[in-house]
């Protein structure tokens, strides 16, 4: 084993470590960089100045930024409760609403974007009676069912564009996994769940729906405008479109100045920022210190079958490294070595590093939640890890057997 492999090992381990202690994550992943970065020493300064040139890193620290105070704003404010009682009336089930409210956000494409639906998972809590382990998994696992069959997502076109495969084709192939992940999230996080109806239709009589609609209207802002932009101009759509979500709930809720400075001064706020830029730094030394090759040097060498191969490379790549496109990316060309990338291999991939990922230590959606609830990472684990590894075994059967 060489001395980059030893260091990502030991890199990974210390993330994982600090995180089940309760360690902010943005410290963890610093230190996770300082160890990747003392095994090519002289890559140090590149890897920092390269993190602060790129707009990625701004793009992804700034719109994190935006959508922290967005939440603290709705939840201090108490527009999120007037949202969460509202969409669970309109549906007639807050287990629905549950369900589909971090989906529906979901289709906000920025990395840790599950914070702006976890306002939402909160104030459903009492209704629901969910623990917070729950309510941390509720969040993430849903906002992620979308993205397996969602076109506009970078990664669906990623690896669309890396393979020559059909976008739609993949998107096809990859609803029956989608349903699977919607049934087994509802069999672990609320099937068999008693509704509390008095806590849940408490102060319903005076939530109308044009409040409903008001306390929506930051977030639908968001959505509308950043998508859009994301997709026609820039990643700066992003930026601009949660910014107008700020702005909008600031006029709608008379947010006054030493509320908005309580919400940017907040522990989450500041942590959530730091995990943000502290991610782009651990990307970079990654890449530039020649990490990234080790860590598919050592899974070439296992001479496991092509097989068991296109599900385990890509699991463990999306898990290890916090990003399913790495995962992706660095497993193409293992896989695509060996055999045929037809559209059921390359869903076979697609599916592992996403899924691993969700329950990566360092998938910010995970770690944005599991602070915005404050709640330790190894709690929710207990959720997250059986419904990956279900989900996976679900796709391995039904490619087996079609």
């Amino acid at each position: 084993m060489d001395t980059a492999t030893i260091a990502v090992a030991m890199a990974l381990a210390i993330i994982m470590i600090m995180a089940w202690r309760g360690i902010e994550v943005g410290i963890a992943l610093i230190t996770a960089t300082a160890i990747i970065a003392a095994t090519n020493p002289q890559k140090t300064p590149e890897i920092i100045v390269e993190t602060i040139r790129s707009q990625a890193t701004w793009t992804l620290t700034i719109t994190s930024m935006l959508i922290a105070i967005l939440a603290e704003l709705y939840r201090n404010t108490g527009e999120i409760k007037k949202l969460g009682i509202g969409v669970a009336k309109t549906l007639k089930n807050p287990k629905l609403a549950a369900m589909i409210t971090p989906a529906i956000i979901g289709l906000l494409p920025i990395a840790g974007g599950a914070l702006m639906s976890a306002p939402i998972i909160e104030s459903l809590t009492p209704t629901l009676n969910l623990d917070t382990e729950t309510a941390v998994y509720t969040n993430v696992w849903f906002r992620h069912t979308i993205f397996l069959t969602y076109p506009l997502t970078s990664l669906m076109i990623a690896i669309a564009a890396l393979t020559g495969a059909s976008i739609t084709e993949i998107a096809i192939q990859q609803i029956p996994t989608t349903i699977f992940m919607i049934i087994i999230g509802y069999i672990i996080a609320l099937h068999g769940r008693k509704v509390d109806r008095e806590t849940g239709n408490a102060g319903e009589g005076n939530i109308k729906a044009w409040e409903t609609l008001k306390a929506a209207t930051p977030l639908i802002l968001s959505l509308t405008i950043a998508i859009p932009l994301k997709t026609m101009v820039s990643d700066n759509g992003m930026i601009i479109g949660v910014a107008m979500g700020v702005a909008a709930i600031t006029l709608i809720a008379k947010v006054k100045p030493k509320e908005m400075m309580e919400a940017v001064k907040s522990e989450r706020t500041i942590g959530i920022t730091l995990a943000s830029f502290s991610s782009m730094l651990l990307q970079q030394a990654f890449n530039l210190t020649g990490a990234t090759q080790a860590i598919t040097r050592a899974i070439n060498s296992t001479g496991i079958p092509v097989e068991a191969l296109q599900y385990i490379a890509p699991a463990l790549l999306g898990l290890l490294t916090g990003s399913p496109l790495t995962g992706i990316v660095l497993s193409l060309p293992i896989i695509g070595g060996i055999k045929k990338l037809d559209t059921k291999t390359i869903s076979a991939i697609y599916i592992s590093s996403y899924t691993a990922y969700i329950a990566s230590p360092i998938h910010l959606c995970y770690v944005y939640t599991a602070r915005y609830f404050n709640c330790k990472l190894s709690k929710a684990y207990k959720l997250l890890a059986p419904s990956v590894i279900a989900t996976i075994t679900f796709t391995i059967i039904l490619y087996t057997l079609t």
